[in-house]
């Protein structure tokens, strides 16, 4: 069954994704889901976002339009350890015993 509706998601910053890609994380505030879409327009990180969603059945989350600006996220601890991972390279470090030709 495909769902479409208000969620309130925080923004958790700046990624690299698996291949290279710049990526925004946002946590969903009802379920602590992480998810990750690409890096597109400028937000406050730990910051509350009201999102329009649809969520499909085969667990695809589609976000519709711009996120509304809510306000901070109340719990700082919250906060914190999205700002500690914020810019991290998810990109797995090359391998140190490779030999290039």
């Amino acid at each position: 069954m495909t769902t479409t509706g208000t969620e309130t998601w925080v923004f958790g910053g700046t990624r690299i994704d698996s291949i290279g890609r710049h990526a925004h994380v946002w946590l969903r505030v009802e379920t602590g889901q992480l998810l990750w879409f690409a890096a597109r327009g400028a937000f406050t990180l730990g910051c509350e976002y009201t999102v329009q969603t649809t969520r499909r059945d085969d667990g695809r989350v589609i976000k519709h339009g711009d996120p509304v600006y809510r306000g901070w996220h109340a719990d700082t601890a919250v906060r914190r350890r999205l700002a500690a991972l914020d810019g991290t390279d998810y990109r797995r470090p090359a391998d140190p015993t490779a030999v290039q030709a």
